[in-house]
């Protein structure tokens, strides 16, 4: 006859173990979905300047951020609570050198705006570290 003790105790392992497992998209807490966003700073400068369209000037992907004339650099999404934080590095862009992206973003139900952005690099003139923060607000949406 089996011992009611061991078999409570495999099953409370198992148990322990299958919620332990990633499900796919049962613990996956909910995104904003990709789009464009305009800037909110005065005057406009590098790097949204010489864009062809406001659209291109700073755009979130599904796993990548598009910022202006620097292009598009491979991003990590995280959405730890109620905000997703984006993070992006492109080694190389032009009048910036290395730049990092760090981004902050209102996760579903609530709105999908403001973006805060903080971008840091190195001047390539005085070697001084630099950042810039702003807000840019999702095109499309009222």
């Amino acid at each position: 006859m089996p011992d009611p003790r061991r078999a409570a105790l495999v099953l409370g392992i198992l148990g322990c173990a299958a919620a332990m497992l990633p499900s796919g998209t049962a613990l996956a807490r909910p995104r904003c979905p990709p789009g464009s966003y305009q800037p909110l700073l005065d005057p406009v400068g590098l790097p949204f300047e010489n864009v062809r369209s406001p659209s291109e000037a700073l755009a979130l992907g599904t796993n990548s951020v598009t910022l202006g004339v620097c292009g598009t650099a491979p991003a990590t999404f995280r959405t730890p609570h109620h905000y997703t934080r984006i993070h992006a590095v492109w080694p190389a862009c032009p009048g910036f050198g290395r730049l990092r992206l760090q981004a902050f973003l209102q996760a579903p139900p609530r709105s999908c705006k403001p973006l805060v952005v903080v971008m840091r690099w190195g001047d390539q003139t005085t070697g001084r570290r630099r950042a810039l923060k702003f807000e840019a607000l999702r095109l499309g949406e009222p």
